[in-house]
């Protein structure tokens, strides 16, 4: 659309809105794109316009100033160039887009977050579980000593009781991991307090279901590899 076509849509959006608050939102948000591109460098066009275009970048504008509203001929906000950089000073009271772009980054990290939980709790289950079937599986091949000396295997094996306490340990630990996340959500994402409650549950679950999902996985494949041999009296 050439800007002939986006005056001739404006004044037309303006002959049916006496207040131009559509008209206004139009000019701006169909402006700045033209502008960017037609003064920009190709690679200010593939960084950002095309980017924009594609819904893959959020774009806001910066125009309104204390003393200047939205009046552009009285910004007071300098743009200085030094070696390959532009160093901007100056103050801005508004500032279109940043409620959804705050709300875009909360998303991601919210979900980084449940990621990052899931990795962190099937880990700690993985290390817990492989730890407990290695130490029953050095028990019973330290059941004699010509038996420790043929493999050559340091007789060393964690107690029913440590690993008792190591799970409980690990445990403690998921569940404290578990509302220090829900509380980083909260405060990214914001909202009434009665939602803190909505990301702990959706954190036990994906802990939940990294624990079970990783002690099936152990078990299924530790326990074909650490099979003690057969002894053969004589």
């Amino acid at each position: 659309m050439t800007q002939l076509q986006l005056g001739l849509v404006l004044e037309e959006l303006v002959r049916g809105d006496p207040e131009c608050s559509l008209a206004v939102a139009f000019l701006v948000h169909t402006s700045w794109d033209y502008i960017a591109y037609k003064y920009g460098s190709e690679e200010f066009r593939e960084s950002v316009i095309r980017k924009a275009a594609r819904g893959d970048l959020w774009v806001g504008i910066a125009t309104t100033e204390p003393g200047a509203g939205s009046d552009l001929t009285g910004i007071s906000v300098t743009a200085r160039r030094e070696g390959s950089e532009y160093v901007i000073s100056g103050e801005k009271a508004y500032i279109s887009g940043v409620r959804e772009a705050r709300e875009r980054v909360a998303r991601t990290f919210e979900v980084t977050t449940y990621m990052m939980q899931a990795l962190v709790s099937a880990i700690a289950v993985a290390i817990i579980n492989i730890v407990r079937m290695f130490s029953d599986y050095v028990r019973v091949l330290a059941i004699g000593v010509e038996t420790a000396a043929l493999y050559e295997l340091p007789m060393v094996a964690l107690t029913p009781e440590t690993v008792a306490i190591m799970t409980n340990i690990t445990m403690a630990f998921l569940a404290l991991l578990t509302v220090m996340n829900a509380i980083a959500i909260k405060v990214a994402c914001g909202g009434i307090p009665e939602a803190f409650w909505q990301q702990v549950s959706i954190l036990l679950i994906v802990t939940s279901g990294a624990v079970i999902g990783m002690r099936f996985m152990v078990e299924a494949i530790f326990s074909s590899l650490l099979v003690p041999p057969a002894l053969i009296p004589g």
